[in-house]
């Protein structure tokens, strides 16, 4: 009856997968003849076929195989971003990056609480707390974005990279206004930003470490050659776990998972700055399984998102929460992408972060 059980479970799973990915093709196909992002007609069909619509999908929140998909995809994404960030680049704008990241988030939460309170009728503390949970931007939503909308590199790099950074200063302030709501007493600005800043700047190291590991297999062992992308999703899960539980294993507290999947696609797709030449056929090879994988991944994960919306909430609030995104999308993030970010025609006179010459990336 186990054994059973399993099976049927399995086939579950591998109808959900087809389906997943046969409606992702077809979605694929209806956004190139309209011209828009693919991400957006993923979140259409996946509240067409939802449980609050059509019910094709059946996946609950809390599934493994939702869980899986979520986190390994959207590391795969974040992976992929950080692989298409080249230092030269990012050495122009790194001052715009760290704004955007702290100031930047702030700004954005306080005028998106303002609409809050006036549109949805909330308290200041509730309103605020909403704010700080969705100010931060997410890569894994941008990047697929910046595959078929082009603009310039160094906006593009920069929007990615502060996005990857942001998480951190949307934490804490979640956390802290959480703190006055609940009127535990128990918050404390030292621990969170000291918690904060070990969990990003431990994934970081991590992943850093296993970029240039990998980086240095690629270049100089010639066993590896013709197998290079054997390697990606090994460096990505490989890093995610090596932040998380990895971490907890050798008894200290676990790092950012994301944040080491991040660096390690940044670092590793910098390779050559590393003075390690990867050959270029190694180079076509993982460009190429990393594209089509982030594709199958990126529909999976929006048709998913796509089939959580809950109609009747969706229906009781439509109206105020549409001004709301109303205001954060065409007032906030532009407000604060004016007070927090500085033109950089040349990239002069700007503190460089990565000292490399040679920046020839991966992407």
């Amino acid at each position: 009856m186990e054994g059973s059980a399993s099976v049927v479970h399995a086939m579950f799973i591998l109808k959900t997968l087809v389906f997943l990915l046969g409606g992702g093709l077809a979605a694929l196909w209806v956004s190139r003849k309209l011209r828009i992002p693919d991400i957006a007609i993923y979140l259409l069909l996946g509240i067409l076929v939802g449980p609050s619509a059509l019910g094709m999908i059946q996946l609950p929140a809390d599934s493994t195989t939702n869980q899986l998909l979520l986190t390994f995809g959207a590391a795969t994404l974040l992976f992929e971003g950080g692989m298409s960030i080249q230092f030269s680049v990012l050495n122009r704008v790194i001052v715009s990056v760290v704004n955007l990241a702290t100031l930047g988030v702030i700004i954005t939460a306080a005028i998106t609480a303002l609409a809050a309170h006036f549109f949805l009728d909330l308290p200041w503390m509730y309103a605020l707390l909403l704010a700080a949970v969705i100010a931060a931007t997410d890569p894994a939503t941008l990047v697929p974005v910046f595959r078929q909308v082009k603009i310039r590199e160094h906006v593009e790099q920069a929007v990615v990279t502060e996005s990857a950074f942001n998480d951190a200063t949307a934490a804490i302030l979640t956390f802290s206004i959480l703190g006055i709501v609940m009127g535990s007493g128990e918050f404390s600005w030292g621990s969170a930003l000291g918690g904060l800043a070990w969990q990003a700047a431990a994934g970081a190291v991590i992943g850093i470490a296993l970029a240039y590991c990998a980086a240095w297999a690629v270049a100089r062992l010639d066993w590896i050659r013709g197998h290079e992308p054997v390697l990606l999703p090994l460096l990505i899960a490989g890093s995610y776990l090596l932040a998380t539980d990895g971490m907890v294993a050798v008894g200290l507290e676990g790092a950012s998972g994301f944040m080491a999947v991040f660096c390690c696609g940044l670092f590793f797709g910098n390779g050559a700055s590393l003075n390690l030449a990867v050959p270029e056929g190694g180079l076509d090879k993982m460009h190429s399984f990393l594209g089509h994988a982030a594709l199958m991944l990126r529909l999976c994960i929006f048709l998913l998102l796509g089939s959580r919306v809950d109609f009747a909430a969706l229906g009781r609030h439509w109206l105020p929460a549409l001004g709301v995104v109303a205001v954060f999308m065409l007032v906030a993030r532009p407000a604060t992408v004016l007070t927090s970010s500085r033109p950089h025609p040349s990239g002069r006179g700007m503190d460089k972060i990565f000292p490399f010459e040679n920046n020839r990336s991966f992407a």
